[in-house]
C-alpha cells in the first residue's frame, strides 16, 4: 500500500509537471501566433514586365493592392513620391503618417505593411535590385553611401514643396517613357537617371537632417555599413568588424564618425535593436529562439540588452505592438 501511494503521488506530481509544461507552451503558441511569418517578394522582370532590374512609373504601373496585404518584405530598394497621401505605412517597428509632396525610402528586407486608401492616393514609384547598379558602376559600396538607405536613426522620408515634387514627378515619366519605348541605349540612360536621381536625394537628405557630408578619404566606413547588414545576425564587436574591415578600432571609429555622424558602437547597437524587433514581431520564433538567432549566449542578456536601449521589456514591446499603443 506504502508504495502504491508513493507511485500515486509521482504520478500526480508528473501530472502536474505535464500541465505546467502545457500551459506554458499554450502561453509560447499564443504568444508566437499573435506574429506574423513575412512574405518575402523577390524581383522579377517577367511580373514587373521589364527588361531590367528596375521599375519606374506612376501608382497605375505599380502591380497589385499593397493595402490588401499582410505584413511583407521585398529584396530591392523602393522610393516613393507621394502627390496625394493619406493613411499610414508600418515600417519594421515605425508608424509613418503618408503625407502629400512626401518622399518615402524603403531598403531591401525592412518588414512592411500598408494601412491606406489606395484609390485617394497618387504617387510615382522607382524600384531598383542594387545589383542594376552596381553592375555597371566600380563602385561596390554605393548604396552604402546614400543616408536614407539601412538608415536605422533619421526618418527615412522627406518632405518637400509641390513645386519640387512636381520636378520629380516629371523627371520620372521621363524615366518611365525610357523604359517602355527602349532604344539601343535605353539601359544607359536609364542607369544614368537613376544614378543622378539617387546623388541628387541624397544631397537633399543630408542638408534636410544635417548630417555629416564631406568628401570621403577612404571607403572603410561604407564597407562597414556593408558589413553590418551582411553580418548583423552574427552579434559581432566592433574589433570584429574592424578586423574584417582591415583597419584598426580606432581607425574605423574615426572614419565612420566622419562619414556618419556617430559611432560603431551606437550603429551596431541600432541596428541590433531594429532586428530584434522585426524578429519578435514577425519571425514566429520565440524570445529564446530570437535570442539565440543572433548569437546572444542567453535570452536574459538579450533581454537586458533590448531594455536599455529602448526603455521597454521584450513582452511590454510585443504586447505593446498587438495592442496598437506603439506609434
Amino acid at each position: 500500500k506504502s508504495k502504491a501511494n508513493g507511485l500515486l503521488r509521482e504520478v500526480l506530481q508528473g501530472k502536474k509537471k505535464i500541465i505546467k509544461l502545457l500551459t506554458r507552451s499554450a502561453e509560447y503558441q499564443h504568444f508566437t501566433t499573435k506574429c506574423f511569418r513575412m512574405k518575402l517578394i523577390e524581383f522579377s522582370k517577367t511580373e514587373c514586365g521589364v527588361d531590367f532590374l528596375m521599375k519606374v512609373g506612376p501608382k497605375k504601373d505599380l502591380k497589385g493592392n499593397i493595402s490588401d496585404l499582410s505584413p511583407f518584405k521585398f529584396d530591392f530598394f523602393e522610393i516613393f513620391f507621394f502627390l496625394k497621401g493619406n493613411g499610414r505605412i508600418l515600417l519594421g517597428d515605425r508608424t509613418i503618417p503618408i503625407h502629400d509632396n512626401m518622399i518615402l525610402f524603403i531598403s531591401p528586407f525592412q518588414r512592411q505593411k500598408w494601412e491606406v486608401d489606395e484609390d485617394a492616393l497618387d504617387f510615382k514609384f522607382v524600384i531598383f535590385q542594387e545589383e542594376f547598379i552596381s553592375n555597371l558602376i566600380s563602385d561596390k559600396y554605393f548604396v552604402y553611401r546614400l543616408l536614407y538607405c539601412y538608415q536605422t536613426v533619421c526618418p527615412p522620408l522627406l518632405e518637400i514643396d509641390a513645386d519640387e515634387m512636381s520636378w520629380y514627378a516629371d523627371y520620372i515619366e521621363e524615366m518611365a517613357y525610357e523604359q517602355v519605348h527602349p532604344v539601343a541605349d535605353s539601359y544607359h540612360m536609364l542607369l544614368s537617371s537613376l544614378y543622378s536621381l539617387l546623388i541628387k536625394l541624397n544631397r537633399v537628405y543630408a542638408k534636410e537632417y544635417t548630417l555629416p557630408f564631406g568628401a570621403p578619404k577612404n571607403n572603410y566606413a561604407y564597407k562597414f555599413r556593408q558589413l553590418l547588414e551582411k553580418h548583423i545576425a552574427d552579434n559581432l564587436t566592433v574589433n570584429d568588424y574592424a578586423e574584417m574591415t582591415g583597419v584598426s578600432r580606432i581607425c574605423l571609429n574615426k572614419n565612420v564618425k566622419e562619414q556618419f555622424g556617430t559611432t560603431v558602437s551606437d550603429m551596431i547597437r541600432s541596428r541590433m535593436v531594429e532586428e530584434i524587433k522585426s524578429r519578435l514581431l514577425f519571425s514566429g520564433l520565440s524570445v529564446k529562439e530570437v535570442a539565440f538567432s543572433l548569437h546572444f549566449s542567453e535570452p536574459n542578456h538579450m533581454m537586458r540588452f533590448f531594455k536599455s536601449q529602448t526603455g521597454q521589456t521584450v513582452c511590454e514591446f510585443v504586447s505593446g505592438y498587438q495592442n496598437g499603443s506603439i506609434p
